[in-house]
């Protein structure tokens, strides 16, 4: 899907357009920033980008864990595209499934927890490293509960904390590594799983560890 925005950066609004010719003229006639790929994201400043980042996270409702900076423009970009577009991607459905409705339906609820569906394609971790405790854990048949994730990821000399497992399973699994996350319920506890790509029947096995000398 081919992302044409424009982003009123006094209110954090969000449009986007069918074409870059209408994109563009919105932008001119109402003074909306343009953003048609991610390098147009490196004009932002630094408390633009960590705030439109904040407000795109707060829409997408996938408890993605709010930043306060980012190392530089070129991460804040990064980051804030794929939020961009996933934003793009998740407001076409919701047009779908409303215009599917019947008029006098109510519009569903939104699923609890962590719910993401995985990319065209997953990539492999590094063994040993906390992204691939994640993906044994969450591949286990009746997945992992939060407590179970911190538990297991507290070694190190950087324990994760609950919001770094959510970051974890937003951005490194999802966006970075392509798995999808689904959130059931174990007694009164969210439990996540690793849902695969089409076509794969098992996570990938992790890379070794390069020896060193």
């Amino acid at each position: 899907m081919t992302t044409f925005a424009t982003i009123a950066l006094e209110n954090l609004d969000i449009t986007f357009h069918g074409s870059a010719e209408r994109a563009e003229k919105v932008a001119d006639d109402k003074a909306r920033f343009l953003a048609v790929t991610a390098d147009d994201l490196l004009e932002l400043t630094g408390p633009q980008a960590v705030a439109l980042y904040n407000q795109t996270a707060l829409e997408l409702d996938t408890n993605i864990t709010p930043v306060k900076k980012f190392a530089n423009k070129a991460v804040a970009a990064k980051r804030l595209w794929a939020n961009i577009t996933d934003l793009q991607e998740a407001r076409a459905e919701n047009a779908k499934k409303a215009k599917a409705a019947a008029p006098k339906a109510s519009a569903p609820r939104r699923g609890t927890g962590i719910n993401l569906e995985p990319k065209a394609a997953a990539y492999p971790c590094r063994e040993g490293s906390k992204q691939s405790i994640l993906v044994d854990m969450l591949s286990r048949e009746q997945g992992a509960t939060m407590e179970e994730l911190l538990k297991a990821l507290s070694g190190g000399a950087k324990p994760w904390q609950e919001i770094t497992v959510k970051s974890g399973l937003n951005w490194d699994m999802n966006k970075i590594k392509g798995y999808g996350i689904r959130t059931t319920k174990r007694g009164d506890a969210d439990c996540y799983h690793l849902v695969l790509p089409a076509g794969m029947s098992k996570p990938h096995a992790h890379k070794p560890t390069a020896k060193k000398g």
